[in-house]
Parts: C-alpha cells; structure tokens; sequence
C-alpha cells in the first residue's frame, strides 16, 4: 500500500501585501494518485468546455430525436440511417464525458 496521499495540491503563490498575506491556488497543480491533472486554471477551463460539449450533445440529441420522432414526412432510408447513426453517437459520447460507458 501507499501510505502518501492520494490527493495533493501545489504550493500556492504567496503574494504579501501592506500587512496581508494572500494564497493565489491559480497555478497551483493538482496531483491525483501521482497524476498532475494541471493546474486551477485549466482545470476551470477544461470544466467548462466540458459543460458547454455536454449541453452541445443533449441539443444535438434533441434535433435527431425531433426529427426521427416528429419530422413530417418521417425520413425513410438512407436519412433515417444517418439520423439514428448520429443519435447513437452523440448518445455514446455524452455518456462518456458524463462518466459511464457507451
């Protein structure tokens, strides 16, 4: 077993001022299990490319539903194929970014 731990963060930056002392965590790293995931900044950025690529897929997931379900004439075919194909794929990408498997 591994006795350190299994999360850990950087040393922030100290910045001194008129008798304060402040801890920026901004370019602070964070270590999971020996991993550096990044540092604060790219991991509010990568989280919230993530929420606007999950609200992208369920609009996506929308559009093909509508259009399968409610579309008039209904596709037929060959269109109908391409519609339940991206249906499933963005159903299978959004189930991984939300965390469980396709």
């Amino acid at each position: 077993m591994n006795d350190g731990p299994v999360i850990r963060i950087t040393k922030p930056k100290i910045i001194r001022q008129e008798g304060t002392t402040t801890f920026d965590y901004d370019e602070s790293h964070l270590i999971y299990k020996g991993q550096d995931l990044g540092n604060f900044v790219e991991l509010c950025k990568m989280k919230a490319e993530k929420e606007q690529l999950m609200v992208y897929l369920e609009e996506k997931i929308k559009q093909c539903n509508k259009l399968l379900n409610k579309g008039n004439p209904k596709p037929y075919g060959e269109e109908r194929n391409l519609y339940e194909n991206s249906l499933l794929r963005y159903t299978e990408i959004l189930n991984i970014i939300k965390g469980g498997t396709y």
